[in-house]
C-alpha cells in the first residue's frame, strides 16, 4: 500500500475511551458508532484468534475504513481499445485501522473470565500508526449504506404494512417518523425488501402460482367442478 498521501486528523483518541466491553458486539456497535459521529464509516475484519500457552483462544478483530480498499485494477473490454480505470469504486486505500481484543481480566489467570477492549494499531517493523484518514469525513452521511440499515423491527413493521396493502411510498415515510432525525430510509428499500418478501415466500413456486396462492388467500375467486355436459 502507498502511504505517501495526505492524512487528515488523528482519530485514535475518540475512540480509547478505556471501557471493557463484556461482549464482542457491544465493542463493535460503540466503534461503529464513534466513526459514524465522526463522519466515517468503518467494516468489520474476520476475527483472529491469538492462542494461550494453556491452548485457550482469545479473539482480536480489526475495524477498517470502508474507504481502505484501492480502485480495481484497469480493464481492458477489447484489447484493441485503451484501458479505463473503474470509477464505481469509492476505495482511496484509507490507511485507519483499530482493533478490538480481548483481554483477560487477570492476566494470571488464564482460565479466568475476559473482556473486550478497543485499541490502536501500530505496524510492527515499520511503526505505522494507523490513526489517521487520507480523506475527508462524508458529507451527507446519511446517504451512506450503514445509516440505511433496517432492523429486524422495521422489517417486521414493513411486512405488516405490506400485508395490509401499503405503498411503498407510505411505507417510506412512516418508518422515517418513527425514526426521526435518524430516518434516511428510501423508497428503493421499500421494494427491494418487498421483493425479496415476496420470493422468499414463493419458494419453488413460478409467478403463476404464487398469484394463484395470493388470490386463494384473499378469496378473489372460488373454484368450481363441471362435468363433461358443462353441468357445474
Amino acid at each position: 500500500m502507498d502511504y505517501n498521501v495526505k492524512l487528515i486528523g488523528d482519530y485514535k483518541d475518540h475512540f480509547l475511551n478505556g471501557v471493557r466491553y463484556d461482549n464482542f458486539e457491544d465493542a463493535v456497535t460503540v466503534t461503529k458508532n464513534i466513526a459514524m459521529s465522526l463522519g466515517f464509516f468503518l467494516t468489520k475484519g474476520s476475527m483472529k484468534p491469538r492462542e494461550l500457552s494453556n491452548k485457550r483462544l482469545l479473539g482480536i478483530c480489526y475495524m477498517y475504513c470502508d474507504r481502505c480498499s484501492r480502485e480495481r485494477k484497469s480493464y481492458k473490454p477489447d484489447p484493441s481499445k485503451e484501458s479505463r480505470g473503474n470509477t464505481s469504486s469509492k476505495g482511496s486505500g484509507c490507511m485507519f485501522k483499530i482493533k478490538i481484543k480481548e483481554l483477560l481480566v487477570n492476566p494470571d489467570a488464564l482460565d479466568g473470565p475476559s473482556f473486550w477492549e478497543i485499541q490502536g494499531v501500530t505496524e510492527q517493523g515499520t511503526g505505522l500508526r494507523r490513526e489517521y484518514h487520507n480523506h475527508e469525513k462524508m458529507l451527507y452521511p446519511e446517504g451512506h449504506s450503514q445509516m440505511n440499515q433496517l432492523s429486524q423491527e422495521d422489517k417486521e413493521s414493513l411486512r405488516q404494512m405490506r400485508d395490509v396493502g401499503v405503498p411503498p411510498s407510505q411505507q417510506k415515510q412512516t418508518i422515517n417518523k418513527q425514526k426521526g432525525d435518524k430516518g434516511h430510509h428510501t423508497q428503493r428499500q421499500m421494494y427491494n425488501l418487498g421483493s425479496k418478501s415476496r420470493k422468499d415466500e414463493m419458494g419453488e413456486m413460478n409467478a403463476v402460482q404464487y398469484a394463484l396462492l395470493a388470490t386463494e388467500r384473499e378469496n378473489y375467486h372460488t373454484e368450481v367442478m363441471k362435468d363433461n355436459n358443462d353441468v357445474l
